[in-house]
């Protein structure tokens, strides 16, 4: 079967290619810096940037996933509604034990709730994805970005 024309895609990545080039081109006329030292055209840099990455994505992805009418027979369903409540839910207890515990306690509690919501949810597969993300992410935040987030507090 012969793919077909996608003029909402199409346009779509024009449009974030034109923006994206735009702000990429302008922000070039300020210094970008590096990632422990940004300077003024650091973000507007690398925002563009990810709207030219993004449009190039959309355009393979609009090709590939079905479209909208393929869609109708999707439900809202209590499990669906299940997952958005617990990812809610660990949301609001990073920003919570961010402040009360540190960063270790709270990326824990983040990724262990959200999981809950899942409907393949098993304890053995939580507790280990919860352990290695917590892991990486101190190891990115802390060591590799250097950011003064303390790992560990007791602000209860």
């Amino acid at each position: 079967m012969r793919p077909t024309f996608n003029r909402k895609a199409w346009l779509s990545t024009g449009v974030m290619w034109l923006l994206g080039g735009g702000i990429v081109a302008l922000s070039q006329q300020y210094d970008i810096g590096t990632l422990r030292e940004m300077g003024p055209g650091f973000m507007p840099y690398y925002c563009g940037l990810l709207m030219l990455i993004l449009g190039f994505i959309y355009l393979i992805a609009s090709h590939v996933i079905p479209t909208e009418s393929d869609f109708k027979h999707i439900s809202f369903s209590r499990s669906r509604l299940r997952g958005w409540i617990f990812i809610f839910l660990g949301l609001s207890a990073f920003v919570y034990l961010g402040d009360a515990c540190g960063f270790v306690p709270a990326s824990f509690a983040l990724v262990f709730i959200s999981s809950i919501g899942s409907s393949e949810f098993k304890l053995s597969n939580t507790l280990l994805l919860s352990s290695a993300i917590t892991l990486i992410g101190t190891f990115i935040f802390i060591y590799l970005l250097d950011l003064q987030i303390p790992l560990f507090t007791a602000n209860f």
